[in-house]
């Protein structure tokens, strides 16, 4: 039975979202229990998963799918989930090697800011050669969490938008390496109490390549116990111009629950009924 978020998402099948960019944004709010939604699904549909993340361990991503019934570790240990560390690698102050899954292990460090992305890319790379490599029937979901964290370590907006392209060329484009048999997953921040010219830019450049997006915000009256926040999911063509690249759009509000998210239309909680 699909969750009230996959079917906000109109998902049909295990492979509707092959081929496709992900974008999943948030202002004033944690919009994190999206990623760990994908990240469950990923792993239910039977599909394979390049986990980088800027910002988490791999325990609490473990941590968190088992409250949602996925098993991370299982998964991991049977070879069709990679981890990518870049918590450690970035705050470690040493080289560390990417998760054991290419056969060319790939260290990169935080030495040079200019070639710390293209080694990451050259990890990425490999991992998801080999995944499919192992699993060729399989499709690749690669997600990416949270890029916005490179900014406040030096890195041009040009540089991260360039990785970005390289990493969506990779999955979901006919002449990329699987050749459309993937989808690439991304996280961005973009506090709107606190302007940054350098998030909104990265923000911008993201959503002109996306087919999905979605936003979490904060509520604009405030704290409530019964609605946590608010959620935009936007259908687009990336090769629209920007005023014309949204499809449709969905304005829909949340509670979270340990388990799962229960959304409804603006004003429906249960609470105001």
């Amino acid at each position: 039975m699909p969750t009230e978020l996959e079917s906000l998402l109109d998902k049909k099948n295990d492979n509707d979202f092959v081929g496709k960019m992900i974008v999943v944004s948030d202002s004033n709010a944690d919009g994190s229990f999206l990623i760990h939604h994908f990240i469950s699904q990923v792993t239910r549909d039977g599909h394979l998963l390049c986990l980088v993340s800027f910002t988490h361990s791999f325990v609490h991503y473990n941590t968190t799918g088992t409250k949602l019934g996925s098993n991370l570790l299982r998964h991991q240990q049977t070879g069709k989930v990679v981890f990518v560390d870049c918590l450690t690698n970035l705050f470690g102050g040493k080289e560390v090697l990417a998760d054991e899954c290419a056969s060319d292990h790939v260290a990169f460090s935080t030495a040079s800011n200019s070639s710390l992305l293209t080694d990451l890319y050259h990890t990425i790379y490999l991992c998801v050669k080999e995944l499919m490599k192992n699993y060729p029937a399989l499709p690749v979901c690669l997600v990416v969490d949270d890029c916005s964290l490179l900014l406040s370590l030096g890195l041009k907006v040009q540089e991260l938008v360039n990785f970005v392209h390289l990493c969506h060329f990779l999955l979901c484009t006919t002449v990329g390496y699987c050749k459309k048999s993937g989808y690439f997953i991304l996280t961005v921040h973009n506090d709107q109490n606190c302007y940054d010219e350098d998030e909104q830019l990265l923000k911008a450049h993201t959503l002109h390549t996306c087919d999905i997006h979605l936003h979490v915000e904060g509520l604009s009256t405030g704290y409530s116990q019964e609605v946590h926040g608010e959620l935009i999911v936007e259908w687009r063509n990336p090769e629209q111009s920007s005023s014309k690249a949204a499809l449709s759009r969905k304005h829909m509000q949340f509670r979270l629950s340990e388990k799962c998210v229960h959304l409804f239309a603006k004003g429906m909680s249960d609470a105001v009924l």
